[in-house]
């Protein structure tokens, strides 16, 4: 009788204001219960590196993380693009997607400045134009939470919402 092994995929949680880079084709990062968050999944497919970052908000007024370094959207894309490069990724080859971003609050008379969600969009975007980094794929905006799982091996992003949706970026 032949029995066969399979080994499984380690998943590894990335949490608020975290940042997480792999090597490891078999892991599976993931951010549950994105609301107004933003993760960015960064793959270098040449060199089998991944990373998540589940930022929080826009900017810091203060320049100040409080030790997380990816509290910030303006903070945290330059340190998950930095920590991928030390593990060997090469900028010219790096694919770019993005989810969150949701509306959570409704607010009457769509007050924008209490919308974090699309004030986080708005900083994510920009954040990659100033790097002159395209985003490939994206699942933002909306008004439902999502998780989202991000394979280091393949660079697909599951991205399941709350609102019953299951899409692969």
């Amino acid at each position: 009788m032949m029995t066969t092994a399979t080994i499984a995929n380690t998943q590894i949680n990335v949490g608020m204001g975290e940042l997480v880079v792999s090597r490891d084709c078999d892991d599976i990062l993931a951010c549950i219960g994105l609301g107004s968050c933003i993760a960015m999944c960064i793959w270098d497919p040449a060199a089998k590196v991944g990373g998540v970052a589940h930022m929080l908000l826009p900017v810091s007024r203060n320049n100040d993380s409080f030790g997380s370094p990816a509290k910030y959207i303006s903070q945290g894309v330059p340190n998950l693009i930095n920590k991928m490069l030390k593990s060997g990724a090469q900028l010219d080859s790096i694919i770019i997607k993005m989810t969150g971003g949701a509306r959570m609050l409704n607010i009457p008379g769509g007050n924008n400045i209490l919308d974090i969600g699309q004030r986080n969009i708005t900083e994510a975007k920009a954040t990659m134009k100033r790097l002159n980094l395209p985003i490939m794929a994206e699942d933002v905006g909306g008004s439902y939470g999502r998780s989202i799982q991000f394979s280091v091996g393949s660079g697909r992003v599951l991205v399941k919402s709350l609102a019953g949706r299951v899409i692969e970026l």
